[in-house]
């Protein structure tokens, strides 16, 4: 619990000195045409949430003893961390981006992080050495560029994190996984306290340091989580579904559309309703909208979270009788 106090605490106050324009290590977001806020904003929130997580983790590590894979996560956070600040700071190209985050996650799949059963809910498909490498692969890269590109709502990114890797927290805890369950509420309490700043108006954004960093961690934590057996990937997936679908919904509608998929966009999905305001947006969102599709979503969204919620917990009775 100590571990996640101070977590909280060093983002607070880093978070803070952060969001004030007179602060040395303010870069300011300014707003065009692919923006949804109105004036310059700092985007140097990330640097707190990190903060938070790397003082409170690497106590944790010293307090395991120096284990391989611990020290393995936070390797390639500080490697995603430092592209990611220079990123924020002066640009970097999209190859050098992709080698440090391809390096990232070479490191922590070289210490045991693969999936090699990819389980659902009606079966289980194991997979071959070379295919759970490659699968593995593309999923940490997937995650690390999915909360870069989602970054750019107030809110949204960091509540997101927020209620995710807490759901993680809880999930670890009902397993006995005490590690896992300290490293994810550390996670958890960063993105919260940063949250206090990112709500609706923004004081400060997260950037491209705190949005790649968290989505290298929601990564580590679903497959950590599948290949300990702490749950399965699938409701990692779930956990993180409105912000996954939304994502993925977005990028391959701008594809189909020929835009850059790697440039910043304000254009989001419906899923961000449900994300940060809860299952009673959707409602509002389907009555009020004109819009055919934009209603087929919000069943969908329903139909979606409802059946697999219903799968997970008659799947968590059965394993409990």
């Amino acid at each position: 619990m100590t571990f996640v106090i101070l977590s909280g605490i060093v983002s607070l106050v880093l978070v803070y000195f952060l969001s004030r324009s007179s602060s040395p290590l303010v870069i300011l977001d300014r707003p065009n045409e692919r923006s949804l806020h109105s004036k310059p904003i700092s985007r140097t929130g990330g640097l707190g949430i990190l903060a938070g997580i790397v003082v409170s983790g690497l106590l944790l590590i010293s307090r395991q003893g120096y284990p391989e894979y611990l020290v393995s996560i936070f390797a390639g956070v500080m490697l995603i961390a430092v592209v990611s600040l220079v990123d924020d700071k002066r640009g970097v190209s999209v190859r050098y981006r992709l080698l440090a985050h391809t390096l990232a996650a070479v490191v922590l799949m070289s210490n045991g992080f693969y999936i090699l059963n990819l389980e659902t809910p009606f079966f289980v498909l194991e997979l071959y050495p070379w295919l759970a490498y490659v699968f593995t692969f593309v999923l940490i890269l997937w995650s690390i560029n999915l909360f870069n590109f989602m970054d750019g709502m107030d809110g949204f990114a960091g509540g997101m994190a927020f209620i995710g890797f807490s759901v993680f927290a809880v999930l670890g805890l009902l397993k006995g996984a005490s590690v896992y369950a300290v490293l994810a509420a550390i996670i958890a309490c960063a993105n919260g306290t940063f949250l206090l700043f990112n709500f609706p108006p923004a004081r400060i954004f997260m950037g491209d340091t705190g949005s790649s960093v968290l989505g290298f961690l929601m990564a580590v934590m679903m497959i950590w989580a599948d290949s300990k057996g702490i749950f399965p990937l699938w409701i990692g997936i779930l956990v993180f579904s409105p912000f996954i679908l939304d994502a993925s919904l977005t990028l391959l509608r701008r594809a189909f559309n020929g835009e850059k998929i790697w440039l910043a966009h304000r254009d989001y999905g419906i899923w961000h309703y449900a994300g940060v305001c809860g299952s009673g947006a959707v409602f509002r969102l389907f009555y009020q909208s004109t819009c055919p599709i934009r209603r087929v979503y919000c069943i969908i969204f329903v139909l979606f979270t409802h059946v697999l919620l219903f799968i997970s917990l008659s799947k968590a009775a059965g394993k409990r009788c």
